[in-house]
């Protein structure tokens, strides 16, 4: 890369990080819209469908490095031969956003199985042998994925969209997944801050948002042009709530002794029934209808998706489809 072209894109970098923080900081104060950061990621047609996933590697890749590093980790791929653990024919380390947890059309999903099982070893044989340049020949082989370096944010995506066979299509997977407040690794604890969720079908839904912040001991629930603190916490007695809408989850590292008895004594504390201080966000529609209109329509369907442990899908939503990002959602095949 030429140094002309390494400082275009230094300062496209940076004039999208002053967009974010710009964002950010009028959402503390007054209304706020996503039209900059929406036009910065090449949405020029809101109603588009469009995946969170994607969506939110695409905002990664345009931050600046020193920005995005803390979603960024690192995997071991090894491929061995059974018959000796010295033969090692494939050893590739690769950086990664998201872990991609494989679901199936079930009544149950569990995260915490899920993840584990990522890691799990598995072997080739067969047809699918593998060739063994120490053997000089094809033998079984063992696939190890390792995490090398874990992330300080570690993202987890569902995968609810998948192509079946059988019907040689894509389809929803629309299974009830429980999810952990705690998570582990060899070497790192993590802490559940962020769900991403989608309700709908395949080919159109809506997609919100819950965050518990840093500094602040409730969650709160980004719908729209909608902010509100949610009237339930879902780790108040459990160590784990049950979603069938949860699409991304976010995770943060517990990197000290005293942070994980903050964040344990976070959990514990009691929550106030009070709504968000702040004024409410409003993101570009680019539908008609008054802001009155509009949430006098979604309030009766915005207090059915509060609930944290339910696992129900609410109502679907036939106005105003959007995602956080300014686009319609759903998944693109």
């Amino acid at each position: 890369m030429s140094p002309h072209s390494q400082e275009q894109d230094n300062d496209e970098q940076n004039a999208f990080d002053l967009q974010l923080k710009y964002l950010f900081g009028t959402l503390k104060k007054e209304q706020a819209h996503t039209k900059d950061v929406t036009s910065k990621l090449g949405i020029e047609k809101v109603f588009e469908q469009g995946d969170a996933a994607e969506y939110f590697e695409k905002i990664l890749s345009k931050v600046n490095p020193d920005v995005s590093k803390i979603f960024q980790g690192h995997l071991r791929h090894t491929a061995t031969c059974s018959i000796s653990d010295h033969h090692v024919n494939s050893d590739e380390v690769g950086p990664f956003w998201t872990v991609p947890l494989s679901m199936e059309d079930n009544n149950y999903y569990s995260v915490r199985e899920g993840f584990e099982d990522f890691f799990k070893s598995s072997t080739v044989s067969g047809d699918n042998q593998m060739y063994c340049d120490y053997c000089d020949g094809k033998t079984d082989a063992i696939l190890e994925c390792k995490m090398e370096h874990p992330p300080e944010i570690l993202t987890l995506l569902l995968k609810r969209f998948e192509f079946d066979y059988n019907r040689m299509s894509y389809v929803k997977i629309e299974s009830c997944v429980e999810v952990p407040r705690r998570l582990q690794t060899k070497n790192c604890d993590y802490e559940l801050y962020a769900v991403v969720d989608h309700v709908g079908s395949l080919r159109g839904g809506h997609y919100t948002a819950r965050i518990k912040p840093y500094d602040d001991h409730n969650w709160y629930v980004f719908d729209d042009s909608y902010v509100r603190q949610l009237n339930s916490k879902p780790f108040e007695q459990v160590e784990s709530f049950r979603s069938q809408s949860a699409y991304l989850l976010m995770y943060r590292k517990l990197d000290s002794p005293d942070r994980q008895m903050n964040h344990g004594n976070d959990h514990k504390s009691s929550l106030s029934d009070s709504q968000l201080s702040t004024p409410s966000c409003s993101f570009e529609t680019g539908a008609s209808g008054t802001k009155e209109e509009e949430r006098k329509a979604l309030a009766p369907q915005k207090r059915q998706r509060q609930s944290f442990s339910c696992c129900q899908l609410p109502p679907h939503r036939t106005s105003h489809n959007l995602s956080v990002t300014g686009t319609r959602t759903g998944v693109v095949p």
